[in-house]
């Protein structure tokens, strides 16, 4: 995203959207994005197998699609990548209630 906004080449234009609409269509129910593989740190220290949260990447992810909505004036992929913001709000509004 930093790149193209930098050197304006349409070169990789298409590959931000193509990665915005992967980027949505792997984001589940509960706005995480889930990852497939499996770490093996994370199983030999915890028992951690495939599809877990991890929260740097859904972090990642939504910020990039907040980014690419903004540069296509695109509001769906804005609001796709403001829900895991929103999930946080929303969990912290239960959490001093």
């Amino acid at each position: 995203m930093d790149f193209t906004k930098i050197t304006g080449d349409n070169l990789f234009r298409p590959f931000l959207i193509n990665s915005a609409y992967t980027l949505m269509n792997r984001q589940n129910e509960d706005v995480f994005f889930r990852t497939e593989v499996q770490a093996d740190y994370l199983n030999n220290a915890y028992g951690i197998k495939e599809n877990f949260i991890d929260t740097r990447m859904s972090a990642d992810a939504s910020i990039f699609l907040v980014d690419v909505g903004k540069e296509y004036n695109n509001e769906n992929i804005i609001k796709r990548g403001k829900e895991y913001l929103n999930y946080f709000s929303n969990l912290k509004k239960r959490s001093y209630s």
